[in-house]
């Protein structure tokens, strides 16, 4: 989980960096937040406050090993907690009209902790991911320690098989790990 709540803070859950309040939280009844096709939201009270948390998956067409996320909206994070990593903010792929995303990553760790959104008019948001799922990874890698061990059962090269196996999880290694 790239954020846990603990106590009346978000705090980062490799590290424990606090990342925003809880106080921070959008309401649920916020206007600024329009999700997209994609992304559904279910009211929560979390630390006293009723808020929204939303649920989505990457598709096929934008990740390999597409993820599911858990995610909260807060209206400010603590400065230097976090830091945008990755190309300029962009419309395409958002989750919220009309704001366009930049990923989120621990100033400390480096662990990626959610998302900006930026609508155009400068107002900002932050996305939280409370929890990912790394479903499509692990069948993949299941599906190719059952392929090594047929490749070595059926008269194939060990070495070879193996080979193949440590490359394909040395590709795989950031879609499991991160």
């Amino acid at each position: 989980m790239p954020a846990e709540l603990v106590g009346a803070s978000y705090r980062c859950s490799t590290c424990g960096q606090e990342l925003a309040e809880a106080a921070s939280l959008l309401p649920a009844w916020d206007p600024r937040v329009v999700p997209c096709s994609g992304i559904t939201g279910h009211d929560c009270e979390v630390a006293g406050k009723r808020t929204l948390q939303f649920s989505t998956c990457q598709s096929f067409v934008i990740n390999p090993f597409p993820r599911r996320f858990e995610l909260v909206l807060v209206d400010k994070i603590v400065k230097t907690a976090a830091t945008e990593i990755g190309p300029e903010a962009m419309l395409e792929n958002s989750w919220f009209e009309g704001r366009a995303h930049r990923v989120l990553v621990c100033t400390q760790c480096e662990d990626h902790i959610g998302w900006s959104y930026k609508a155009r008019q400068g107002d900002v948001i932050f996305g939280l991911a409370l929890s990912v799922s790394k479903f499509w990874a692990w069948l993949c890698l299941c599906a190719l320690v059952v392929f090594a061990l047929y490749q070595v059962t059926a008269g194939g090269h060990v070495l070879v098989a193996t080979a193949t196996l440590l490359i394909a999880l040395l590709k795989l290694s950031p879609h499991i790990l991160l």
